[in-house]
């Protein structure tokens, strides 16, 4: 009894030492926390704009239609978070989802944008116009991207 009791506690450890161990402990549980919101709040306002349309806005201020969004964007996590126990799996997913949303949806938005502008006899260029916004830079990185998230599902289903 007395073995399993003194396994439990550390005897002549500095308060310091047990704090960092604390904290590497509670830290992956406190980034998840960020992790989650921030994916809940942000599929829950597309869920939102997808089904209110043009009346998005009028919807949001309605807090009971904007908590059962959020409840239902947070539900896709949930449910995997049931099923995925390997924190390098989520790992891995997560970072699709944030190249996808930070790399291959603008430069698609950039490559439609300008071919609607284009279509529609409006410049291109506008006051903003730098190098950087040039057609190409939008390809490209839309296919660097494309090329990673091939990579990392190939590494993440066959590896």
């Amino acid at each position: 009894s007395s073995s399993s009791s003194s396994s439990s506690q550390r005897h002549g450890v500095a308060w310091w030492a047990k704090a960092i161990g604390t904290f590497i402990v509670i830290y992956p549980a406190l980034d998840g926390i960020g992790v989650f919101s921030l994916g809940a709040v942000s599929l829950s306002e597309i869920a939102m704009g997808s089904w209110y349309k043009d009346d998005v806005y009028v919807a949001l201020q309605d807090w009971k239609k904007r908590t059962l969004f959020r409840l239902l964007g947070s539900l896709p996590q949930l449910v995997c978070a049931l099923f995925v126990k390997d924190l390098s799996v989520i790992a891995n997913y997560t970072g699709l989802f944030t190249i996808l949303s930070y790399y291959c949806c603008p430069c698609l938005l950039a490559i439609y944008s300008q071919r609607l502008l284009h279509d529609n006899n409006i410049p291109t260029k506008t006051a903003y116009h730098a190098f950087h916004s040039n057609i190409g830079w939008a390809f490209g990185i839309l296919i660097l991207a494309s090329i990673t998230i091939v990579v990392v599902l190939i590494m993440s289903l066959f590896l």
